[in-house]
């Protein structure tokens, strides 16, 4: 499996970090800082375009939220199969319950672990695809 990680995250300093990190390892990295972004991006994929094979998605963005993005991604037939890995600082019980109906590999806490860490949980997603 290729490893196309496309971030949708607002914050420039946490793209960064991300960035410094999936590209050291191999990663093919694109980041998108805007859910207005994310949308034109989602809507311009087709079964040509070399997909993303894993998006991490932040839900606090500035003009439209990760989980109508998520929505978006899920009913688009050429994205509805990305895996799709909440990538947020924002918790809410009853919208991470609504979110994971929608379909998600994981629903993480970025405060919870380190870059590091996060690299790790992701490189061990991969070789368990």
């Amino acid at each position: 499996m290729s490893k196309n990680i496309l971030l949708i995250e607002d914050h420039s300093e946490t793209i960064d970090i991300y960035k410094d990190l999936f590209l050291s390892e191999g990663f093919s990295f694109e980041a998108l800082s805007s859910g207005k972004l994310a949308k034109d991006k989602i809507k311009s994929i087709t079964k040509e375009e070399k997909k993303p094979s894993l998006i991490l998605l932040d839900l606090m963005l500035p003009d439209i939220n990760g989980e109508k993005l998520l929505q978006i991604i899920r009913e688009k037939n050429t994205t509805k199969e990305i895996p799709v890995i909440i990538f947020t600082n924002y918790t809410d019980p009853e919208q991470e319950k609504k979110i994971e109906k929608l379909g998600i590999e994981k629903f993480i806490i970025k405060t919870d672990q380190t870059p590091l860490e996060f690299l790790n949980i992701i490189k061990n997603w991969f070789e368990n695809q």
